[in-house]
């Protein structure tokens, strides 16, 4: 069979080779002859790799757990091969299984006899002895969330409250709602702006924050959302998940747990930090102001305001001050008039044209000027530069600006 030795085989190969862990294996056999067989393959494409090198892997790709035993090997000087660390896992996989089944067994022999005892006091007090056995181990109480099955210490709820700190300084009211800042201390990012958030979930990772002074503040939700970075006049768009939105912070923080976690790399200097993405491309930058990293964002403008009086002046034909508050307060008929589609005269109109009437990479709108309000139908009365008088719906007005200096 023809055998694919080229790069990109090498890469599938090594990624394969590096994401294997014994967590996602179902049994220890397996998880052995993955990492094996997987060598072998990167091996027969002409990357070189060692039998210390797998040996090495075998113990990397290990749970927490059998740290001690790694510890071990590494004081034995035993070489490190394929073979030594497969028998290894091999004799400690067995091992735990002996245990495990000598364990259980030693319980059922507890519960038999336990069992053969009532029976000889009371004949058929056995079964209700080891129903009330399990029945007591099933209606154990959480006394944190109060449902049955598990201990205070087990629970979930628990978990979700632990402790997350984050720098108090960041509570003060000096910073900006606007800016970001990188925050070494805090476990998950965290913004000011619920409006920032999308996808926004009221289920988020943690219900409460615990800060350095021992105080506490609180998360209402969690969602999506996206920054826009500076790098020497460069913009980048950054999106972040899993951002908790906690009312009381007067600014917005990125954790540098969090970002390490997505595959980033975060250097810190005396003057500046430096996010790299997982590309090694330097994404983001910020700089050392009063004891903290302000990251270096794009600001965003308002591009709508409210409109002032002097709009609304021009919208009723220059009419005066006096006669807009009244129109304000309803003076007219007893009520307030509809006027939200009064515009000013002689406003500049982008009005939009059909897919019908247009082909591919025509424009989408011509521009035009708004010359009255048709009265037989609903829509505005434009002037375009061909000398045409037509009626549209589909418009943008551009109030601002129309004035002449």
């Amino acid at each position: 069979m023809y055998a694919d030795t080229g790069f990109t085989r090498r890469i599938g190969l090594l990624r394969n080779l590096i994401s294997i862990r014994r967590e996602n294996c179902d049994s220890m056999a397996q998880y052995i002859t993955s990492i094996i067989e997987t060598s072998q393959r990167l091996n027969n494409t002409g990357f070189e790799i060692t039998e210390e090198w797998v040996g090495s892997l075998l113990l990397t790709r290990l749970p927490e757990k059998f740290a001690p035993m790694i510890m071990a090997i590494e004081h034995s000087g035993i070489t490190i091969t394929t073979d030594a660390i497969k028998t290894k896992l091999i004799d400690i996989d067995d091992q735990s299984e002996i245990s495990a089944g000598t364990q259980q067994s030693a319980f059922a022999s507890k519960d038999w006899q336990h069992g053969n005892h009532s029976k000889h006091d009371g004949g058929d007090n056995s079964n209700a002895s080891l129903t009330q056995t399990s029945n007591t181990r099933r209606t154990i109480k959480c006394y944190k969330c109060h449902k049955t099955g598990h201990y205070k210490n087990q629970c979930d709820l628990q978990k979700k409250k632990q402790s997350n700190a984050f720098c108090a300084i960041f509570l003060s009211a000096k910073f900006s709602t606007t800016d970001f800042y990188i925050d070494s201390g805090a476990s998950m990012h965290i913004t000011e702006k619920k409006q920032w958030l999308k996808h926004v979930s009221m289920q988020s990772v943690v219900e409460e924050f615990v800060i350095e002074d021992k105080s506490r503040v609180s998360v209402e939700c969690c969602g999506d959302s996206q920054i826009t970075t500076l790098v020497n006049s460069t913009e980048y768009e950054i999106p972040i998940t899993e951002v908790l939105y906690v009312p009381g912070i007067a600014t917005n923080l990125l954790s540098v747990s969090q970002l390490v976690k997505k595959g980033n790399k975060v250097i810190f200097n005396d003057s500046c930090c430096k996010i790299y993405n997982q590309k090694n491309e330097l994404v983001a930058t910020a700089d050392f102001v009063e004891g903290v990293y302000k990251l270096n964002i794009k600001q965003v403008e308002c591009l709508f305001t409210p409109v002032s009086e002097r709009i609304w002046h021009r919208r009723f034909a220059h009419l005066n001050s006096t006669d807009l508050e009244k129109m304000e307060e309803g003076a007219v008929k007893r009520q307030k008039p509809d006027v939200s589609h009064l515009r000013i005269f002689g406003s500049k109109v982008m009005v939009h044209i059909p897919k019908e009437r247009s082909l591919k990479w025509d424009k989408k709108a011509k521009q035009c000027i708004l010359v009255g309000y048709p009265d037989d139908v609903k829509g505005y009365g434009v002037y375009n530069p061909n000398n045409n008088f037509i009626t549209s719906r589909d418009i943008v007005m551009i109030e601002e600006g129309t004035e002449k200096e």
